[in-house]
Order: structure tokens, then C-alpha cells, then sequence
């Protein structure tokens, strides 16, 4: 870790230190300030206050003198010392934040690590076998080798549908044009019967592309629903909870099929097709989660996995020392190897925050929550993405020391891992 970076950590945790102290002095024993949304409350706790209410003012201020000027404005009788000292406390506090905000925004896994600092003394230490990090449920063998099978057929029948869709789509578009030329009189053959019949192929051809739009979206909840099914690193209720919203979208993309080919007229069909596209807005931010969700979980399995190997690797290390044999440049790649696990673990962490603030924001049905949460779901995919990166480069290192024990005489086998291995993880203390 290089000076810069140490410097940028040691000031954050200064910063994460300094914010509840300053909130805390307020402006003196009788009062309290409260900074929320720009307005900074100055609740004096005297008995002789006036009116026994406390001071408000809508802080749009660069500074302390601008600041003390507002509120004399407000408040004429107000202690010259309070308001100065009130001010002082609110763009102070302010300052800090978007600080530590930024610094948060540009060093995720740093910032991560300080708050695990401060929260140390809020969590626990203990061992659990790598199968209880990693699987949630059980799920016998034949319904795993159902699930892998139901994924390929939906995997090769989406990209069927997909090419297919493309073709239909380009063969719409031509026809589309044709129609219009036609109306305009621009073909040489323009007559009313001729666009007749034009119109008529033109409704045929837009059907065909919104069926096989919907079977597209279909097989891709197939794909992602199938998924879900084998994944034992997620709990039941968080799969039964995604399976039946994926099974509710499939239905309704079925009932706006019946819909398209039933539609007659331009009109039907036009309506027919804004269900199918409703669907497709609505399903596309919760299916985004559910196979993020999945994805995340299986980098999680990579990491304990990894996390496992690292006390495989300091026993071989150990024994390698007993017989004399030099380990520094074997250390220094253990090291590397263990600050990669620990990045991607920060890098989990944080993602798994941003896919709850995001189903959270979902269903909260808050004004662009839809935005928000779409927002939330990639910074959390960039993160897992980031967490992935971490462990190719752990694995890398791991590589280099299986060929560095093996030179020395140790046979390490990486693949050697036991579900029921140990591995030391800490958690939130039970309130």
C-alpha cells in the first residue's frame, strides 16, 4: 500500500472519528444543534428561553459570517456566541461529510475497512465450515442436474429466439417502409389494393414480432429462474420469493401472446403490444436483481473457497520452515494473496448493500424508485465485478505458490478442499 493511499486512509478515519464529536460539542451545555436537509435547529434546553422554542433557519450560507447574518435576521435577540458557535458546528459538519462521502465514492474497499474498524468492538469472530458460509439450502444432486439442463434448454432456445426475433424485426421494418411508399404513391405498381394488401402483411409481420419478442423475454426468465433453482447459496425464501415473481411475469407474458393473436386491427394489436412492453419494464429491474443475486453468490462460494486454501497454505508454509528451508518470498505471496481475499470481501460487502438498498427502493414504490434502484443495482454489479478481479488476482498469487511449494518437495494441491474445512468469518453481534 503505497504513502498516498495510507495517508488518504488515516485522514477518512480521522474524518469518521471527528463527525460525531463535532455533532456532539453543539453550540454549548444549553443547547442542541441538528443539521437535516440544509436546516440547522438550535433547541435551547434553558427555561427562561423565548416562548420556550428554539431557533430555525433555512441555512443558504458559504460562510460562518453569512450564516450568523441569516439567523440575526431571523432571530434579532438571539446570544451572538451561540449563533456564531451554532453556524461554526453546521458548515463544519457539512464539510466533513461531503469529505468522507467523496472519499468513500473514490476508495469503497479503504472506507469499508474503517468502518469495520469502528464496528469491531460490534462484531464477532467465529469458525464455520465452508459449507455453512456457502450453501443456504441443500439441494439433492437430480434437482441440480434438472435445474443445469432446464438452463441450457432455455439458454439455446433464447438465442434461437433472439436470431429469430432480429430477422422478424429487420422483415417489419422493410415491410413498414414498402407500406409507406406505397401510400405515398412512390412504387410503381401503387395502387389502393396494392397497399391493402401491404397493410395486411404489415399486421401479420408485427404479430410475428411481438410473439417471438415475448417467447425472447420468456426464455430469459427461464434462464435466470433456472438458475435460481440450483443455487445453494441462496436461502429458500429469497428463491421461492424470485421464482414466483418470475413464474407471475411468465403469465403475463403468455396472457399478452393470447392477446396479439387474437388482435385483428391495428388497434388491438397496439394495445397488445404496450402489455407486452409494460411487462418487459416492469420484470426488467427485478430479473436484473435475481441474476445479479445469483452471480454475487457464486463469487461469495469462490471466495470461501479461497479463504479455506489460505490455512492450507500456512500449514505448508510452517512445515517448509521446520525443515530450514527459506519462506520470505512464500510469505510475501501469501500476503498478497490474503489482501486480495480481503478486497474482495470488502467489495461483497459493499455490494450486497447496494442489492438490498435497491429491493428496498423497489419496494418502497417511492417516486423514481425505478431509476434509483436500477442505479443502485449496477453500482452493486460493478462491485461484484470488482470482487471477481480480486480473486483472479488471489488466484494468480495462489498459482505462483503451488509451483514455489511443489519446487520445495511439499505436494499442495489447491483443488484439495473439504466442504468441511474451517474458515474464520466475523459477523454482527446479535442485539
Amino acid at each position: 500500500m503505497d504513502k498516498k493511499t495510507l495517508a488518504g486512509l488515516a485522514f477518512l478515519a480521522i474524518l469518521m472519528i471527528a463527525v460525531p464529536l463535532v455533532i456532539a460539542q453543539g453550540p454549548g451545555p444549553n443547547a442542541n444543534v441538528i443539521r437535516e436537509n440544509g436546516i440547522v435547529n438550535i433547541n435551547n434546553d434553558r427555561e427562561n428561553d423565548d416562548n420556550g422554542e428554539g431557533y430555525k433557519l433555512n441555512l443558504r450560507a458559504e460562510n460562518v459570517d453569512d450564516c450568523i447574518q441569516v439567523l440575526k435576521e431571523d432571530h434579532p435577540d438571539a446570544e451572538d456566541a451561540r449563533m456564531r458557535n451554532a453556524c461554526i458546528v453546521a458548515l463544519k459538519t457539512e464539510a466533513v461529510k461531503e469529505i468522507k462521502a467523496k472519499f468513500e465514492e473514490n476508495h469503497p474497499v479503504l472506507a469499508n475497512r474503517i468502518m469495520e474498524k469502528r464496528n469491531e468492538q460490534n462484531r464477532i469472530t467465529k469458525n464455520v465450515m465452508v459449507k455453512e458460509f456457502i450453501k443456504k439450502r441443500e439441494i439433492v444432486r437430480e434437482k441440480l442436474q434438472q435445474a443445469e439442463q432446464r438452463f441450457q434448454k432455455a439458454k439455446e432456445a433464447y438465442q434461437n429466439n433472439k436470431e429469430k426475433h432480429e430477422r422478424v424485426r429487420n422483415e417489419f421494418l422493410g415491410l413498414k417502409q414498402m407500406y409507406n411508399q406505397c401510400k405515398l404513391g412512390n412504387l410503381t405498381n401503387s395502387t389502393d389494393m396494392n397497399c391493402t394488401e401491404y397493410e395486411a402483411e404489415l399486421l401479420e409481420k408485427a404479430k410475428e414480432d411481438l410473439l417471438t419478442l415475448a417467447d425472447r423475454l420468456i426464455d430469459h426468465l427461464e434462464k435466470v429462474k433456472s438458475r435460481i433453482e440450483g443455487a445453494e447459496n441462496i436461502n429458500q425464501t429469497e428463491a421461492d420469493e424470485a421464482i414466483a415473481k418470475i413464474d407471475d411475469f411468465i403469465s403475463q407474458l403468455e396472457d399478452a401472446k393470447d392477446l396479439v393473436e387474437a388482435a385483428d386491427t391495428k388497434a388491438e394489436l397496439t394495445e397488445a403490444s404496450a402489455a407486452i412492453r409494460a411487462i418487459w419494464k416492469n420484470m426488467d429491474l427485478d430479473v436484473f436483481r435475481f441474476a445479479e443475486r445469483v452471480i454475487n453468490s457464486r463469487v461469495g462460494e469462490i471466495y470461501a473457497r479461497s479463504r479455506a486454501l489460505e490455512s492450507n497454505l500456512n500449514r505448508v508454509l510452517a512445515r517448509l520452515e521446520a525443515k530450514g528451508i527459506n519462506t520470505t518470498e512464500m510469505k510475501d505471496l501469501t500476503d498478497s494473496f490474503r489482501e486480495h481475499l480481503d478486497n474482495a470481501k470488502a467489495y461483497m460487502d459493499s455490494a450486497n448493500e447496494k442489492f438490498a438498498k435497491a429491493k428496498e427502493i423497489r419496494t418502497g414504490n417511492l417516486t423514481n424508485s425505478t431509476e434509483e434502484a436500477k442505479a443502485k443495482l449496477e453500482e452493486g454489479k460493478q462491485l461484484t465485478r470488482d470482487a471477481h478481479n480480486e480473486l483472479k488476482e488471489a488466484h494468480n498469487d495462489l498459482m505462483q505458490l503451488v509451483k514455489m511449494i511443489n519446487q520445495k518437495g511439499e505436494n499442495f494441491d489447491p483443488d484439495e478442499i473439504n466442504d468441511d474445512d474451517i474458515i474464520e468469518v466475523s459477523e454482527p453481534e446479535a442485539e
